[in-house]
């Protein structure tokens, strides 16, 4: 696979170009972002929220800015922007994250009125906790965490990836056509808010 640093506009735009020149021009683009570290939004400092920005915004804006006139070129398109369960509910101890990613949907949400002329859906997935190492890595008794996390999910257990690939998979095919500016959570039903 190719390498890129997510946080360089040079970067991103490089990646997007070598894809294009090896595959072609993409037509579904989907991006994700690493997390700002947890914690209460008034302990961190103003660089702090800056690099929470740059960390978990700016790489879905430099993503999709790169890959938008291949898009537009093709008259057809997926964009998808995999945020969090905090643009719903945001939850204290992941202040950074639920600001920095609420700018991921008002981001999305700006561009579902111009793209929508050219056959191009934007979409926003909330993922809750999934299996993913980032998740099994943070206890030595991986069963006995993820037992606990899954306490607060209605249906009993955390995500498996496959959950997860089975909704991108739908929002990025011909039959999710007329679904665009959505924030689709994938959390088992943790979330409370109404909306």
């Amino acid at each position: 696979g190719t390498v890129a640093d997510v946080r360089s506009d040079a970067d991103v735009a490089g990646w997007v170009d070598r894809t294009v020149a090896e595959l072609g021009g993409p037509q579904v683009v989907l991006s994700n972002a690493g997390g700002p570290p947890p914690g209460p939004v008034e302990s961190f400092t103003v660089a702090d929220h800056r690099d929470a920005l740059e960390v978990a915004l700016l790489p879905h804006v430099r993503i999709v800015l790169a890959a938008l006139p291949h898009l537009r070129a093709a008259g057809w398109g997926r964009i998808l922007l995999v945020a969090s369960e905090t643009v719903r509910q945001p939850i204290p101890a992941y202040g950074l994250s639920a600001e920095a990613r609420l700018g991921v949907l008002g981001f999305a949400r700006s561009l579902v009125a111009s793209l929508g002329p050219a056959g191009i859906t934007v979409n926003v997935l909330a993922p809750g906790y999934h299996r993913t190492p980032g998740l099994v890595g943070r206890w030595p008794d991986v069963e006995a965490g993820l037992a606990e996390v899954a306490r607060d999910i209605p249906l009993g257990r955390v995500g498996r990836p496959e959950d997860f690939g089975a909704v991108v998979a739908f929002l990025a095919s011909e039959q999710a056509g007329f679904v665009s500016g959505t924030v689709l959570l994938v959390d088992g039903g943790k979330t409370k808010g109404v909306g």
